[in-house]
Parts: C-alpha cells; sequence; structure tokens
C-alpha cells in the first residue's frame, strides 16, 4: 500500500480552495483558500494495473489544510476495499466541504461517518475546524471489474478569524437588619446592605427606605432616597438608617433599591417596640400629731411590656422624722428604709408599707426612689406634723375640814401637757352654799360674784408651761361643800371639770 501526500496551493485573491487527489493512499495540504485548485492524483489499478502520480502544480501561497487519501495499491475484482481521507486543518477555518467523486467502475458501498450521497458525489460538512484540528472519512467501494480506477477528493473551506465578546449581567440584591425588639422612645439602629451579585456593572442604584407610621425619622421624611451609584461586580454598600420607636406594636421598615440595568429588590426587618415603664405612688397622711405615727404607702407598678427585675425601692424620711417600721425591707435605718422587688412582671404591682414619727411641728416631705433597669422615679407626701395641747387641771384645798368662817385657799394649777399651745385659757369656780369665796390671787386676775369666780382669760398656754390660780374661801354652812372648777380653750369645745370637796362643821 502507497500514501501520497499533495500541497494544494493558492492565491490569495481568490476565496476557496478546491483539493482532488486520488483515492489511493492520497495526502494534501491547503492553506488560505481562495480558489478550486486541480490537485495530482493517484490512479488504482485494479488486477494489476499500474500506479500513476502527477506532479504538483500552482505557486504555494497560504497553506490552509493538509489532506492525506490512503487506498490499497492493487485489489480484487468484486472485493470491496477502504480509502480513507484525512482533512487537518492548519489555521481556523469554516464552511468545511468534503467532497470525493466515486468513478464509474466502482460501487459506493459505505462510509463513516455516513455520507450524503448524490450521484456520484459523496459529500460530508463540518461549520468549522480550529488549527491541527483532524477530520477523517473512511469510503467502502466496491470494484466490479477489472481496469484502472481515480477516485477524487475536494475539500473547499474559507478562512475565519474568531474572537471573544464577554456578555455580562449585573444583578443588584438588598439585605435590611435591625433589632428584633427596641424600647419606647429609643433610636432603632437598621443596616442595609446592596451588593451587585453579578459580573457586570451596576448602574443608576438608589436605595429607598419606606417608614412605618410606628417609627420616625429626624428629618420628619416617611421616605428616604439613598443616591449609591455604580457598583462593580461583586462589590456593595453598607448603610446605616436611624429611627426613632414612637409607637408601641409590630412595626415593618421595608427597603428597596431600584437601577438601570440591574433589576430591583427589597427586604424588610420588622420591630417589636416595647414600653418599658413604670409608675410610684406614694400616699400618707395628710396631719400628724407630734409624737404620733404616721402610715405612708408606697406602690410600684409595671405598666410596660417588658417584666422588670432586681427593682430598688429607697425611701428617705425628712431629717425632722424618723423611721419607725418598714415591713419587708432589706435594710432599715432611723432616717432611710431599703426594699428590693426581684421581679415585676407587666402590670404587676407592689405594695410597701411604712411608719415615721416625728418631734418637730411642720410640714415635712417623704420622698421614695423607684430604680428599674437604670430609669429612676420618685415620689413623695407632705405630712402636717402639728401639736396638741393637753391641758391638766388640778384643785387642791389647803384646809379640810373647815369650822364656820374658817378660811381655805383653794389652790388651781393649769399644766398644757402637749406639744402645742392653746389660747384663751379661761377658769372660773363655782361654789356650793357650805363655802363661800371670799378673793381671788395668783398669776391671773380674777373677781368675786357671790358663789361664783370669774377669771380673765390666759392669753397663750405654751407647750409645758404652767400657770396658777388662787382662791381663799370660808366655811358657811356646815355640810360636805363643793367647789367646780371649769375649763375651756381654744382646742377645747366642751368645758373640763374638776372638782374638790370640803368639810365643814
Amino acid at each position: 500500500m502507497k500514501t501520497i501526500k499533495r500541497i494544494i496551493l493558492s492565491t490569495i485573491a481568490l476565496s476557496m480552495v478546491l483539493l482532488a487527489a486520488g483515492c489511493a493512499s492520497t495526502e494534501s495540504s491547503v492553506s488560505a483558500p481562495v480558489a478550486k485548485v486541480k490537485t495530482p492524483h493517484t490512479e488504482i489499478s485494479v488486477g494489476g494495473g499500474q500506479v500513476q502520480t502527477a506532479a504538483q502544480v500552482g505557486p504555494q501561497v497560504l497553506k490552509l489544510v493538509d489532506i492525506t487519501a490512503t487506498a490499497p495499491d492493487i485489489v480484487n475484482e468484486g472485493e470491496t476495499f477502504a480509502n480513507t481521507v484525512k482533512v487537518v486543518a492548519r489555521d481556523s477555518i469554516a464552511w468545511v466541504v468534503i467532497r470525493m467523486t466515486v468513478p464509474d467502475g466502482l460501487e459506493y458501498v459505505k462510509s463513516v461517518p455516513e455520507a450524503t450521497k448524490n450521484g456520484d458525489i459523496l459529500t460530508w460538512k463540518y461549520p468549522s475546524m480550529e488549527a491541527n484540528e483532524a477530520q477523517s472519512v473512511t469510503v467502502h467501494l466496491k470494484p466490479a471489474k477489472q481496469g484502472s480506477y481515480k477516485p477524487c477528493v475536494s475539500v473547499e473551506a474559507v478562512p475565519q478569524v474568531c474572537y471573544v465578546v464577554k456578555v455580562v449581567k449585573p444583578k443588584i440584591s438588598i439585605t435590611k437588619t435591625g433589632p428584633a425588639t427596641a424600647m419606647l422612645n429609643d433610636y432603632v439602629d437598621y443596616t442595609v446592605i446592596v451588593k451587585n451579585e453579578g459580573d457586570g456593572v451596576a448602574k443608576d442604584v438608589v436605595v429607598y427606605d419606606d417608614i412605618p407610621s410606628g417609627l420616625a425619622h429626624d428629618s420628619g421624611k416617611t421616605k428616604l432616597e439613598i443616591k449609591v451609584g455604580e457598583l462593580a461586580p461583586q462589590q456593595e454598600k453598607s448603610m446605616t438608617v436611624r429611627l426613632k420607636a414612637v409607637e408601641r406594636g409590630e412595626h415593618t421598615n421595608v427597603a428597596k433599591v431600584q437601577t438601570s440595568n440591574a433589576g430591583e429588590s427589597q427586604d424588610d426587618a420588622t420591630t417589636v417596640v416595647k414600653l418599658e415603664d413604670f409608675t410610684v405612688e406614694k400616699t400618707g397622711m395628710a396631719e400628724q400629731y407630734l409624737s404620733k405615727n404616721a402610715d405612708y404607702t408606697i406602690t410600684v407598678k409595671n405598666v410596660g411590656d417588658t417584666t422588670l427585675n432586681n427593682v430598688k425601692v429607697i425611701d428617705t424620711a425628712p431629717p425632722e422624722t424618723q423611721v419607725v417600721e418598714a415591713k419587708g425591707a432589706i435594710a432599715t435605718t432611723s432616717t432611710t428604709a431599703t426594699w428590693m422587688i426581684d421581679s415585676l412582671k407587666p402590670d404587676a404591682e407592689e405594695t410597701l408599707g411604712l411608719l415615721l414619727t416625728s418631734q418637730t411641728p411642720g410640714t415635712h416631705k417623704n420622698t421614695v426612689a423607684v430604680n428599674a433597669n437604670g430609669k429612676v422615679k420618685n415620689a413623695d407626701a407632705d405630712t402636717l406634723w402639728k401639736g396638741f395641747a393637753a391641758v391638766l387641771i388640778e384643785v387642791i384645798d389647803t384646809d379640810d375640814p373647815l369650822q364656820i368662817d374658817e378660811v381655805t385657799t383653794y389652790i388651781i394649777r393649769v399644766t398644757n401637757q402637749g406639744t402645742k399651745e392653746d389660747k384663751n385659757i379661761h377658769i372660773w369656780a363655782e361654789f356650793s352654799k357650805e363655802v363661800v369665796p371670799v378673793s381671788v390671787s395668783g398669776e391671773i386676775p380674777g373677781k368675786v360674784d357671790g358663789l361664783k369666780v370669774d377669771f380673765e382669760p390666759y392669753k397663750v398656754l405654751e407647750a409645758k408651761q404652767s400657770i396658777t390660780y388662787k382662791i381663799l374661801a370660808k366655811g358657811a354652812v356646815p355640810g360636805d361643800g363643793r367647789v367646780k372648777v371649769y375649763l375651756k380653750g381654744d382646742l377645747l369645745d366642751t368645758p373640763v371639770v374638776e372638782e374638790e370637796s370640803t368639810h365643814v362643821y
């Protein structure tokens, strides 16, 4: 078997190359195909014929392909034989067509790959071939009679130049995050991240933030616009939106991003706004007498949505008062009482009690401070501490019993044992017939009128002060004589009566 390589030559001005080669082991090379050019060919002899080879034709300008044809030198009549054609591209080519012409006397049996058959022409087509790429076809033929035959193969192709155009696509995304809960009137920070998820530049990127009614921006706007501009592939930009929680409840903040070439996207963050708050009230006696106890009640109530822990309550007594009792307190001094409430759930309240006393008259303010989670609230209650007049009257006679016309002195002592003055102290005395008054003496002037003695009112009897009245009387009628002394003041609506008896014989 012989293998013969043939090279096709062409000129630059032409647009197509035609390569023809004998099927009997022929190879050809083609460059810059611009015209169909006849190639040398090999004849196949059936039954002992001689093989003939033609000379190379045409000037060599540009080689596009190499072509090799392989076939047996001699075959027997009626025996199927294989012809193999291999085409190797020297450069990038397109519209590649391999054709084989089957001469009379040879019968086409089959080919691999399958050829398109049109009469005596077999055709194989390839859209394109890259440099050094090879395509092979094998054709099985069968001679009908003795002779010499010339199967011819041609290749058509055009040079092609390929270049890469990369098509990219930007894609915008947005992510919004924020706290799940927030306290009423606190500021809430939301993070917005816009990202170009694609491989092209995103243009005219603008972020819009729709603010719900339960949240507020310091600018007063209900929709914010943030111009980002361009984002390179995989580039992202983060921004913070600070809003104030102005209403309790669940509020969803929506952020949107729009572009001119990368689409749009949106995301949201939901925050539950809660109230963390409490109230403290203090009530107590509006008035109390000195040295007595005044009762105070402290009420702490959770009016918020969260549980308050470790609530500290400190009551501070005014300096004019002293703490008598503070039930449940963890610490008590003469001027302070401290309680600790471990936990106070929403709508729950705690009531605490306190007793104070005072020796100093006047209005004194008692204040309580409550600290819950760092928030402090105060409440107070005023009490008017006042003194009271406790006037004591004592009556004694210096001589008892008396004889007729014998005299005795009644000594009347009035003492204010209380803590407050009493005014307009008025003393008068009424005698029975057994003893009759004669005259008066002592600190306060008075007069005798028959069996009655009347002293002038004493304007102010201070606390702990005493005054003394004296009445000189004599025995008049035998019997059990009686003298009644009456005391009245501004603080005594009903007179106090003190009675003394003297026996006359």
